[in-house]
């Protein structure tokens, strides 16, 4: 306990009373009741560091509703183990001594949040004003429905539905009409409050199946900074996103880029994710969509597996609008990105497949195709190559299968083709152009045994 208190103090922050150390002694006895958060953190983490007085705030706050963990893993190693910590912090939930991922923020008012979501009634009762206002502020939004009575058939229903998505979005309730007038909604009604952008948004007729699509589209920001605290939400809200990729060494030109985004993105509410982020530090990002990875600031949209670049060097409001509209209506075309192609496609058997020639090549109806995803740097597909070479070479002649190599690191595949990790392999059999997963293993015999077997 005192090496802990004595590393906590080097991680800059004094330990409060309401946070509590974990060591493999006391872990089963504190984890074994009621709703536990367990952050498992090295004294030399940074963002440990970063976190260590959020958790601090956190622990005191949710004091008789939820305790708060932290776990040296570098020393209680045999816990880390355990519970498979490979990065740090890792923060694990533990209900009643069962663990599972934590899926919630890193700032104070994140955790607290995310404890009342899956620890409290799915929807807070408002008594009054007072309450509704608390609200507004603790939270950076929160869905709120106005209802006769809370035995009301459509506060029944708003009920189930926010047990349905309380981990999606904060829900309560109002029970006084005087309040939803106040505030212009009707009864029933729904008003998504905010602390950005207009503050809130009220639901012209409501209807409880367009809740949800209601709230996703209001309860993000027009524009807003992306990083790895939210990136996770912008995945999970299921739209395209507009990525502004901005120039670190010019704040001016920055701002009003920022404003000429918001503009243009306000028609596409609840179409678009519109976000902004550092060129400088995420090139990377820039690259992977089909922009430059050292110019900016640039602007492109990442509609799963099409993208859409905004080639003119100068962003500006009716420019960049005109694009949006564009894309919204459907006519402008994908930007594939693709290495050059080979003057050979096909050399010993093995076709080269780039971004341009894919569904030119690979997805036709007059052969059965397998084809390697990989990555130029991934050992796995090294280690394959050569397998992969001669099974090649054993179809070459063969007039109805193609075996076909795919660098997906430079190239755009078409829709339909995601590789989760390299190497992945997609085999189409021939009469059809949609893909099937390769069931096989990856060595010369087990491909050609599986080919062989599937193939039309």
């Amino acid at each position: 306990m005192k090496t802990t208190l004595a590393l906590m103090a080097v991680m800059g922050t004094a330990l409060a009373s309401d946070v509590i150390v974990g060591t493999t002694d006391n872990f089963d006895e504190v984890i074994k009741e009621g709703l536990v958060l367990v952050e498992f953190y090295a004294p030399w983490c940074g963002h440990c560091k970063k976190l260590a007085p959020e958790w601090e705030t956190a622990a005191t706050e949710l004091a008789g509703k939820a305790k708060l963990v932290m776990v040296d893993a570098t020393i209680e190693d045999s816990l880390g183990t355990k519970y498979a910590v490979q990065g740090y912090p890792t923060i694990k939930l533990f209900m009643d001594g069962e663990p599972s991922d934590y899926e919630g923020g890193r700032t104070a008012p994140e955790i607290v949040s995310y404890v009342l979501k899956i620890s409290g009634p799915a929807v807070r009762d408002l008594a009054d004003a007072a309450a509704l206002e608390a609200l507004r502020e603790q939270e950076k939004s929160a869905l709120v429905g106005f209802f006769a009575s809370a035995d009301d058939k459509d506060a029944q229903a708003f009920a189930k539905l926010a047990k349905q998505n309380r981990m999606k979005f904060v829900f309560a309730a109002v029970y006084d009409s005087a309040i939803a007038k106040a505030e212009g909604a009707s009864v029933p009604g729904l008003i998504v409050f905010k602390n950005f952008d207009e503050k809130k948004d009220v639901m012209a007729e409501y209807k409880l199946e367009e809740v949800i699509a209601f709230a996703s589209a209001a309860s993000f920001p027009v524009v807003d900074e992306i990083g790895p605290d939210n990136y996770k939400d912008y995945v999970e809200r299921g739209l395209p996103i507009g990525w502004l990729f901005l120039d670190d060494k010019s704040e001016d030109e920055s701002a009003a880029v920022k404003a000429v985004l918001s503009e243009a993105c306000v028609a596409l509410k609840g179409k678009l994710s519109c976000v902004y982020l550092s060129g400088t530090q995420y090139g990377q990002m820039a690259e992977r969509i089909g922009l430059s990875a050292t110019a900016f600031p640039s602007f492109g949209i990442d509609a799963e597996d099409e993208k859409f670049l905004f080639e003119q060097e100068v962003i500006e409001a009716k420019a960049l609008t005109e694009f949006l509209t564009s894309w919204a209506a459907g006519s402008l075309v994908s930007k594939v990105k693709s290495a050059p192609a080979p003057e050979e496609h096909t050399v010993d058997g093995l076709t080269t497949l780039v971004g341009l020639t894919f569904k030119d090549l690979a997805v036709v109806e007059s052969k059965n195709v397998l084809i390697k995803f990989y990555a130029p740097w991934c050992g796995h597909c090294k280690s394959m190559a050569p397998d992969y070479a001669k099974l090649a070479a054993d179809f070459a002649n063969d007039d109805d299968v193609m075996i076909a190599d795919f660098d997906a690191t430079t190239n755009d595949a078409p829709k339909g083709y995601r590789a989760e990790g390299f190497p992945t392999l997609f085999f189409i059999k021939k009469g059809s152009t949609t893909p099937e997963d390769f069931g096989g293993g990856r060595d010369y015999d087990s491909m050609k045994k599986w080919v062989d077997a599937n193939r039309v």
